[in-house]
């Protein structure tokens, strides 16, 4: 799916949203049917744990790279992009510039932002989060430029629980996992992804909005 204007983007974060939610709750429901402790509940807390992280991660990436595909279309100077934009159009230079040990690309490079003629391409399949705990999330959202000190991301959950207990059974080990935390950490993570959906969309309203009216 292209995404060109609000509608889009509005489309793109609904859409990918509605299927993550769903599988959500069909698994919590799969995981409240066990009344009776079965056997077989270990497996199914640990798949759902897995699960869980994989779309708390997958979804801020497509927020992510939505905003950032949005934004790229709307081509404007480099004077007006955010900082932390211009930043990750810049990453492939700056690796390079710091594997090479070469100062003469970003000579030029600063010649050309300063001359107004460079340009810049947001690549939103660069979007690489790696491990999303809470410093990389609020990391993630600077650099699309949203402010979010009055997000509340509790580290002790976020890094401790779900980041921490996925990467535990990811690698391999048995680790136990109690039903309840587990369905306390979904409904948690579901809100929390609700509220960044949010701040996403009102983010690029207000950027849409900013741009129509210095054009």
């Amino acid at each position: 799916m292209t995404i060109r204007s609000l509608y889009d983007f509005r489309q793109a974060l609904d859409g990918d949203w509605a299927w993550r939610k769903h599988e959500i709750a069909s698994i919590n429901l799969w995981i409240k049917a066990d009344e009776k402790d079965s056997p077989d509940l270990q497996i199914r807390l640990r798949h759902a744990h897995v699960a869980l992280y994989a779309h708390w991660e997958g979804f801020f990436k497509t927020c992510c790279k939505a905003f950032i595909e949005l934004y790229d279309s709307l081509e404007q100077p480099i004077s007006k992009v955010h900082s932390g934009l211009v930043a990750f159009s810049l990453l492939d230079l700056m690796q390079s510039v710091s594997a090479g040990k070469k100062a003469y690309p970003v000579v030029e490079l600063i010649d050309e932002i300063r001359s107004g003629t460079k340009s810049i391409t947001l690549d939103p399949t660069k979007i690489k989060t790696g491990k999303l705990d809470a410093a990389a999330l609020h990391g993630w959202l600077r650099v699309v430029g949203i402010d979010a000190t009055d997000i509340t991301v509790p580290n002790d959950l976020i890094d401790n629980v779900l980041v921490a207990t996925r990467n535990i059974i990811a690698h391999g080990s048995k680790k136990p996992v109690e039903r309840n935390e587990y369905l306390d950490l979904a409904t948690n993570v579901e809100e929390l992804l609700e509220t960044i959906k949010s701040r996403f969309l009102q983010h690029a309203e207000q950027t849409l909005r900013s741009v129509r009216q210095t054009q």
